[in-house]
């Protein structure tokens, strides 16, 4: 089975506000289906982002981990800053599929 690693910007536009009826923020509905899919955790890894310098760290880990799909839930900033690391950081072809997300305010 495919390992999937999810990479969210809690500072995004949607991202940081919460449902006006769930009173839950999209990432906070994130990590609860995450847990009801992989209960064990042993395909799914979800990781708030770091911060806004560190992404790298992120990258590292989601590579360390082994995934073979990256999802990127924030704004075009974030998704920008995640493929600049995977350049960084993945040799080109252990890089993993890259998924966007959108959790920004915009999304271009």
């Amino acid at each position: 089975m495919a390992k999937i690693g999810i990479i969210s910007n809690g500072a995004a536009g949607r991202n940081a506000k919460k449902h006006l009826f769930r009173r839950k923020t999209r990432i906070e509905r994130l990590e609860e289906r995450v847990q009801k899919l992989d209960p064990s955790g042993g395909n799914i890894v979800h990781m708030r982002s770091l911060g806004k310098d560190r992404y790298d760290e992120n990258v590292r880990i989601m590579r360390d981990y082994g995934v073979d799909v990256l999802y990127v839930d924030g704004g075009d900033g974030t998704l920008d800053k995640v493929i600049t690391s995977i350049i960084k950081n993945y040799e080109l072809q252990d890089m993993p599929i890259i998924s966007p997300m959108s959790g920004g305010t915009v999304n271009v």
